[in-house]
């Protein structure tokens, strides 16, 4: 009989203290792992703020968003092209590990049998950007596409070609994670999970940009992934605009203090969500009445509650890469470098 409650009282014991340490194991392994960050914006020229963000948390390695690629009108054609191209680059990033990114839109890879003309475009173009600002060609790039069954052969195509110049690495949304089979796999060896704007605009009951309901439907536990993954996190807020076409416009930063003080203009309906009561000009766009905005803030809860839906899952997470750097947002990179 004693023997049998000492059996009981061990197995309790490990009922208890393997969770925990399962716990403690996937908390040291997130501390472990290497920080990065976007950079998005045309002028990548750095705040004092920006500046200091970067040697307080560590970060060494910059994803720098060089271009992008779509359709522009040449003549009397539609042509891909870049554009939004980088114009300058601060002091601070050039000493620096640089990671040039090119965002491609899915529309440009509608016609297979341009991408070999596209990508030797990508490739010199990075090559001149890096020469003039940096005096020196990359080793490796990423490649942001948010490809479908339909552009997934030519984007595979597109990445072939550029891995003659370059180490390739692209981003990567939830469905292609979960639905690999018919989305494909691409061929690199590594990719970054996007693990923010993963909702829809148009739901206004949820925040877009990140909810752990919204991951634990894409990744489950024991979720695995053929291909080594950086997880993007967001320390951004944005502001949705929904016409009354219920079309949709996005304000960056979060706007509630702002509008909440102008109780003529813009009725709060819930704590995230205005109307707009009479017609005016906010921030560059005509409001009109009975526009709806609704801001969606930078939430600490909903990542740690997103990081655990990761840990609980086999995926084989490398490094963090925040998105993006920006003064407003340095704030809320210092408070999910605490949890982390």
């Amino acid at each position: 009989m004693y023997q049998q409650k000492n059996a009981l009282g061990a197995g309790l014991a490990m009922l208890v203290v393997v969770p925990l340490l399962c716990c403690l194991w996937a908390c040291d392994q997130r501390r472990e792992l290497p920080n990065a960050i976007y950079h998005w914006k045309t002028d990548a020229v750095l705040s004092e703020k920006e500046d200091s963000l970067l040697s307080r948390a560590g970060i060494e390695r910059i994803y720098l968003r060089y271009f992008d690629v779509d359709f522009v009108q040449v003549a009397d054609k539609m042509e891909a092209a870049p554009v939004a191209v980088i114009r300058e680059v601060g002091q601070t990033l050039k000493s620096l590990d640089i990671v040039p990114v090119v965002f491609v839109t899915p529309r440009v890879l509608k016609d297979r049998a341009a991408v070999p003309a596209i990508a030797d475009k990508i490739s010199d173009l990075i090559k001149q950007i890096s020469q003039h600002h940096f005096a020196h060609v990359p080793e490796q790039i990423q490649l942001d596409c948010d490809w479908t069954e339909s552009t997934r052969a030519a984007f595979f195509d597109l990445v072939e070609h550029l891995k003659r110049d370059y180490e390739v690495s692209v981003t990567l949304r939830l469905h292609q994670l979960k639905y690999a089979e018919s989305s494909g796999v691409p061929p690199v060896d590594r990719a970054s999970l996007m693990l923010y704007n993963v909702g829809a605009l148009s739901d206004f009951s949820e925040n877009s940009i990140l909810t752990a309901d919204v991951v634990s439907q894409y990744i489950s536990s024991g979720q695995t992934y053929p291909l080594s993954l950086d997880l993007a996190l967001p320390v951004f807020s944005q502001t949705v605009i929904k016409n009354n076409n219920k079309r949709h416009r996005l304000l960056r930063g979060d706007h509630s203090a702002e509008l909440a003080k102008d109780p003529d203009t813009f009725r709060q309906i819930a704590t995230d969500e205005f109307e707009v009561l009479r017609d005016t000009l906010y921030n560059g766009f005509y409001l009109y009445r009975n526009y709806r905005l609704k801001v969606e803030a930078f939430d600490l809860e909903e990542i740690e509650q997103s990081l655990d839906v990761i840990s609980a899952s086999r995926l084989d997470i490398r490094s963090r890469i925040y998105y993006h750097l920006d003064e407003d947002y340095v704030d809320n990179l210092h408070r999910l470098l605490e949890i982390l």
